[in-house]
């Protein structure tokens, strides 16, 4: 037609429609995929045992960022549990600066000086900790189970047995 309006054959319509529904499923698929990715059942986050053990893990890598703070800073620290005549689920370091800086496991594992000592005490100068400690990862504060120990060297060597 010449000069006149031009307009799209029938179907073309239907063709469009079809894209359209396609791509709002496409999008509405990745979206509940991601959802459904993120979502962890109970079960797969693991037993009280795993979640200490990972919390032995994480605090045995916390301490030597720690560590390495002092020794870079040049500043000393007390580490300390408090109280320390019961499990608890915090380590607490503090500077000789006054900065405070506290572990908290949330409440997946409880630790518990091995040893006598309640307070040790780190040296940058020695890149030493005194008196070596060990604390004893627990799955619960009272009757919980020990899963592992994390140690700390009087070298600052941080292990998890």
């Amino acid at each position: 037609m010449r000069g006149g309006s031009f307009e799209l054959p029938p179907f073309a319509h239907r063709g469009t429609m079809l894209i359209e529904v396609i791509l709002v499923l496409a999008i509405t698929l990745a979206i509940s995929g991601a959802v459904v990715t993120r979502f962890r059942p109970l079960s797969v986050l693991g037993s009280p045992e795993q979640q200490a053990h990972k919390e032995a893990e994480r605090l045995a890598l916390w301490f030597e960022s720690r560590l390495c703070k002092g020794r870079l800073q040049q500043h000393s620290c007390e580490i300390r549990l408090l109280p320390g005549d019961r499990p608890v689920d915090q380590v607490r370091i503090t500077w000789d600066t006054g900065e405070r800086e506290i572990f908290d496991s949330r409440g997946k594992a409880w630790f518990q000086m091995a040893s006598f000592n309640r307070v040790c005490t780190y040296s940058p100068r020695w890149h030493t900790v005194s008196p070596a400690f060990a604390l004893e990862v627990m799955t619960a504060p009272q009757s919980g189970e020990t899963v592992c120990s994390v140690v700390v060297s009087l070298h600052s060597f941080i292990s998890i047995k």
